[in-house]
């Protein structure tokens, strides 16, 4: 079914409110098919409505695109992305995968999270690695939560640090602090990274980055 109420526009990343609406942007810069797929509940297996992207219309660059009416902080939504299974190119595309928006702000309780299911290829037959697996891990995936909520940063301000001499630290949020050998009085937080700010500060590092497709900030 293609529902695609407006072009949208390709940033910011992730879903933003629009004048217009809510807008959803994610970069691939290989996919050949973009779907948008919004759900009712955390473990439904089949979406409540599709929105297939128009190569033409939903996409600038790299960045697919969509603006939808009427979407409400909650609402449940995930992706498929579809484009080349040759894996010792580096593309493992998996129409058969519902996939996390990297930019979510917030996903879905699920419990247990069967990581089997989310494999792009087949682990039960020989050379698994290059066969593309054909079950579908929508009821067995965590789905992204809308949130419009706009965060208000009041006096804050950027620390103005040139590149030249930014050090950035790519970390997961909760496997940064989650071993007692981290010393922290709250692991596996956002508190817990904030009690380390002295231990990166003395590493060098100027700036951290945390892997958004790992932080499980849990909703509902």
């Amino acid at each position: 079914m293609k529902n695609l109420n407006q072009a949208g526009t390709p940033s910011p990343l992730g879903v933003s409110v629009q004048n217009d609406g809510v807008n959803f942007a994610i970069f691939s810069r290989n996919a050949t098919r973009v779907r948008l797929e919004l759900f009712d509940n955390p473990q439904d297996s089949k979406a409540s409505k599709i929105i297939d992207f128009d190569p033409k219309l939903n996409r600038t660059g790299d960045v697919w695109h969509v603006c939808l009416k009427a979407i409400k902080h909650g609402q449940l939504y995930a992706y498929r992305v579809d484009g080349p299974y040759d894996p010792k190119a580096g593309h493992r595309f998996n129409f058969n995968k519902l996939l996390v928006d990297p930019c979510a702000t917030a996903i879905t309780k699920l419990f247990p999270w069967d990581f089997d299911l989310a494999r792009g290829y087949n682990s039960s037959v020989p050379d698994s690695d290059l066969v593309l697996s054909t079950v579908d891990n929508a009821a067995a995936s965590p789905k992204c939560v809308v949130t419009l909520e706009k965060y208000e940063w009041q006096a804050d301000r950027s620390p103005r640090q040139p590149w030249s001499k930014t050090i950035i630290y790519e970390t997961h949020l909760r496997g940064f602090s989650i071993h007692p050998s981290s010393g922290v009085e709250h692991p596996g937080t956002y508190q817990g990274l904030i009690e380390k700010i002295p231990y990166l500060k003395d590493l060098g590092v100027t700036a951290v980055e945390l892997l958004p497709y790992l932080n499980l900030m849990t909703a509902r």
